[in-house]
């Protein structure tokens, strides 16, 4: 698969098997479709181009390693019905700076973000703090705010963030999906204003935006 670049994900698929794109060391870019359910263990693990990934609300789980070493992907987007994030899901993506994670999750894995040196913004959408087991964040690299729902008590995450910030919860994790050249000025997740923002998750007139 090492000549991919691009790949789409059909409406017929349901699954995506274990080490289904292992090592795919030319893709850029994955758009799953809103038929997808689960994803496999080391499903895109190594795929050392790839720049950000979505998973859509109809995947409810995704397995161990899934995405362990993708070394240039920035931001992720964890839909709202994935329950848990498997062990080592991102293990040394250490290009990767943002997260947004649904509002389903209620456990992430074990050394699940660990070597994410990157990683500056996590936005949490789980009204009860999801369970941390095993170092799922890396404590060696301190990541600078946490964005997590008003009223909620993530105290247990503390150890790994220098500032923790909440937020109200009148909206959904993304609201809008653009692609190609957008225009205006856009907001990253740390309130910095972008006018020409690159792929990765935005604030734009109150709503949050997956450039793409």
């Amino acid at each position: 698969c090492n000549g991919f670049t691009n790949i789409e994900i059909p409406n017929s698929v349901t699954s995506i098997g274990k080490s289904a794109f292992f090592r795919c060391k030319a893709l850029k870019s994955i758009e799953i479709s809103n038929s997808v359910t689960s994803i496999g263990d080391f499903a895109f693990s190594s795929c050392g181009a790839l720049i950000s990934v979505e998973i859509p609300n109809s995947v409810t789980n995704f397995g161990n390693y899934t995405f362990q070493e993708c070394l240039k992907l920035t931001s992720v987007v964890i839909g709202n019905s994935v329950t848990s994030i498997g062990n080592y899901a991102f293990r040394d993506c250490a290009g990767l700076t943002s997260i947004v994670v649904g509002s389903s999750v209620t456990s992430i894995g074990k050394y699940a973000f660990n070597g994410c040196s990157g990683l500056t913004s996590v936005k949490s959408y789980a009204k009860t703090a999801p369970e941390l087991y095993g170092s799922s964040f890396d404590t060696r690299y301190k990541i600078d705010i946490l964005y997590y729902p008003a009223g909620s008590d993530y105290s247990s995450w503390s150890e790994y963030f220098n500032k923790m910030v909440e937020f109200g919860l009148d909206d959904t994790a993304i609201d809008e999906l653009r692609g190609g050249a957008v225009e205006g000025v856009y907001y990253d997740l740390n309130g910095r204003a972008e006018e020409y923002p690159v792929k990765g998750v935005y604030i734009k007139n109150g709503k949050k935006v997956l450039v793409k």
